[in-house]
């Protein structure tokens, strides 16, 4: 817990920082923050033995999660003039197997509620509730598509390029009726970017998590810690900049 406190500390204070620069040339002045699901490890339904590897039960990791990731907003409020959030659940932090429980019995969920209800008095804040697997991030004409990822199915644990592709192609012809240009997801732990049909891109965010042993034996594969950051014209809607923010630093 302490690595990953630290972690996302270090991402949201490279955001800050990258903010500063560029409102040398233009003004920033909303942050958006996409909390896009797994921000608890949950429990043993995701692969067998795998309670034996988590370094801390749900419980603990719950209200330790909700504390940062209110902290994390409110280093945000501090730097920005408004600070917006967009969340969806992911597939480890699910209560029960696939298909057990409703889907709001997730307890990314269950964290979300908690730092929503606790920063209720920030005028300055607006935070939209989950209500489904994806969320539409809008901010000014930009529009982008957040989910998780674990929509897309993968063997093995390889980042599955062609699915992602096919199926984002496929929601933003109409699969999902409002209008977007991009997708964010993360789920795959390993920063990439793809272009769709429709010119946007698919983001897939990286994860604060590296040393992690069932990704070791299976996937044969350990994660380098990031994050991603983009910066956004609201007039054009598209893109200007991104930054794949690095956190295996001291």
């Amino acid at each position: 817990l302490a690595t990953c406190s630290a972690r996302v500390r270090l991402a949201v204070a490279k955001a800050v920082k990258l903010a500063e620069i560029a409102r040398a040339d233009h003004p920033v002045r909303t942050a958006v923050l996409a909390l896009g699901g797994d921000l608890v490890e949950g429990g043993g339904n995701i692969f067998p033995g795998q309670i034996h590897e988590i370094q801390s039960g749900v419980f603990t990791q719950l209200f330790h999660v909700a504390g940062l990731v209110e902290e994390a907003v409110l280093t945000l409020l501090d730097a920005f003039e408004s600070v917006v959030v967009y969340e969806v659940a992911g597939n480890h932090a699910r209560i029960g197997k696939r298909g057990d429980y409703a889907r709001e019995d997730n307890v990314d969920a269950i964290v979300g509620k908690i730092a929503r209800d606790r920063l209720s008095n920030q005028p300055r804040l607006t935070w939209h509730e989950p209500g489904n697997w994806f969320q539409v991030i809008e901010c000014g004409a930009y529009r982008a598509l957040l989910c998780h990822g674990d929509q897309i199915k993968s063997f093995g644990g390889n980042v599955p390029a062609y699915g992602i592709l096919r199926k984002a192609n496929a929601w933003a012809a109409g699969a999902v009726r409002e209008p977007f240009r991009d997708v964010l997801m993360g789920h795959f732990h390993t920063p990439m970017q793809l272009t769709l049909a429709n010119g946007g891109t698919v983001w897939v965010n990286g994860s604060p998590e590296s040393d992690n042993i069932y990704a070791q034996e299976f996937v044969a594969a350990m994660g380098k810690p990031s994050q991603r950051l983009l910066f956004v014209d609201p007039k054009r809607g598209r893109v200007t900049s991104d930054f794949c923010l690095w956190l295996d630093e001291g």
